[in-house]
């Protein structure tokens, strides 16, 4: 009996290493190893030829921030529309709340952020290729809720213009969010915003 029991501790133990995101969501997003480290994301971001940097900081200065990417892609994934162009995005976040008794470390985890912004000057584009992510994403979690972005504060006569409307799907075991939003950049200017967040894994 204690054989089978230390067995079952065993296996249960190695459940939560072996959960993945779902196969959907990873082509949603290019193709790229979500559930990998940040530093390996990286590698396949730097170094596969449909991907372009467009990142003009140095290097030495990303790293203070914890590494990020951004540049251009020509894989439009799953999204059969094709855009104007297609940003990615590879940064991070903290989140947690702070406490006067536990150290700083304690309190707050750090979220890998992957984003995928489409560009489109067709409003009616931009709204298919929303709507056909959205088809493949419906019934993949119970947990959904409205998302959006009513106005950006900012200097800039573009940002301060954009509104998006969207839904948040909530997965777990592992756990990990999806958003996915049309976006009304400027009247002449819209996309689809996708992007996927999870937690930190260490080393980064």
């Amino acid at each position: 009996m204690k054989k089978v029991f230390s067995l079952l501790l065993i296996l249960g133990l190695s459940l939560p290493s072996m959960a993945q995101s779902s196969a959907m969501v990873r082509r949603i997003f290019l193709g790229l190893p979500l559930d990998a480290s940040r530093k390996l994301m990286l590698e396949q971001l730097r170094s596969e030829k449909r991907f372009h940097s467009t990142d003009t900081a140095t290097t030495n200065s990303i790293d203070i921030f914890g590494e990020a990417y951004l540049g251009l892609s020509t894989d439009n994934g799953v999204v059969k529309i094709n855009p104007d162009s297609l940003e990615v995005e590879l940064t991070w976040g903290y989140s947690g709340v702070l406490s006067t008794t536990r150290k700083k470390s304690d309190d707050y985890t750090r979220d890998l952020i992957l984003k995928l912004r489409y560009y489109y000057t067709s409003p009616a584009d931009a709204e298919a290729a929303y709507n056909g992510v959205l088809q493949l994403l419906r019934g993949s979690t119970r947990d959904t809720s409205t998302s959006g972005i009513d106005t950006i504060f900012s200097d800039s006569p573009i940002r301060s213009q954009l509104k998006t409307t969207g839904m948040q799907f909530v997965y777990h075991h592992p756990w990990y969010t999806v958003d996915v939003q049309f976006a009304r950049i400027t009247k002449d200017y819209f996309g689809l915003f996708l992007e996927y967040n999870r937690k930190e894994k260490y080393p980064y």
